[in-house]
């Protein structure tokens, strides 16, 4: 058998031509199996386009330069093209669903937050007789003992004081540590939350309706504990159930305040720290 460099120039020439087509094919065939694998993935999905897009500029050069060379290795192309189309395809279908599940998310939490479990803090009856007692309420929460729900707050109470509903749920912090630390040395205030169900239907509790404030009036929800302890999740206390728990928040709290999310944006009461 004759050697490549034994044909004339323009021979050896059209030897490479009629090579570069299966080249070109079997580049684009690899392109769009990389696609495919990743163009449905949320975090690398972009990348799956970008490669896509490549392999299916390199299957559309092969395909002509082997239309051109009397058809050699048009299947390689037409390949290399299905498959890199079927990845950008799957990647604009994939980013739609996502987009779809990520409205239908904020949907829900904004359902959540149209839900009342504390249906007695709408009775008229209930706000105007508590807005008779405002002064002596606050004062006496202030030193500590119980008090009733006054227009929908209890401001800057004392550690240990109680915040009555007019629904019978009772909620108190009775201690808060600001001395911790978390695994990557971030400091983390612990407060310990006491429910009591004084009322007579189910009342529901979670973590997430507390929130911290520093000293510069940032706020910030429960946060991960390396430590945690007897740590508040989310449940319902029966009537006459009492529920003692602890919720951990990021930096170095001033306040606590207790803000259901099922409530409005305004806070139902507050805790120096």
């Amino acid at each position: 058998m004759r050697p490549a460099s034994s044909y004339p120039a323009d021979t050896r020439v059209v030897q490479r031509r009629a090579g570069m087509p299966f080249e070109l094919g079997i580049a684009s065939l690899v392109f769009g199996i990389v696609a495919c694998l990743t163009a449905w993935a949320p975090a690398i999905g972009q990348y799956g386009l970008i490669v896509g897009a490549a392999g299916a500029i390199m299957a559309l050069i092969g395909l002509i330069t082997a239309l051109a060379s009397k058809g050699r290795g048009v299947i390689l192309s037409v390949a290399g093209a299905l498959l890199c189309a079927m990845s950008i395809v799957l990647f604009f279908q994939m980013d739609a669903k996502y987009n779809e599940l990520s409205e239908s998310l904020n949907n829900l939490s904004s359902s959540m937050q149209n839900l009342n479990p504390f249906a007695s803090l709408g009775n008229t009856e209930a706000n105007t007789s508590a807005n008779t007692s405002n002064t002596s309420n606050t004062s006496a929460s202030t030193s500590g003992a119980p008090a009733t729900h006054v227009n929908g707050e209890f401001a800057d109470l004392a550690t240990g004081a109680t915040a009555t509903l007019p629904s019978g749920l009772s909620v108190s912090i009775e201690k808060v540590q600001t001395d911790l630390a978390n695994f990557d040395n971030t400091p983390v205030t612990c407060a310990t939350i006491t429910y009591h169900n004084n009322g007579e239907n189910p009342q529901a509790y979670n973590m997430l309706d507390w929130l911290s404030e520093t000293a510069d009036g940032s706020q910030s929800a429960a946060t991960f504990y390396s430590e945690a302890e007897n740590e508040l999740g989310a449940g319902t206390l029966i009537p006459g159930g009492t529920l003692t728990a602890n919720v951990y928040f990021d930096g170095t709290a001033a306040k606590i305040i207790f803000q259901p999310m099922t409530e409005s944006d305004t806070p139902l009461a507050s805790w120096l720290v």
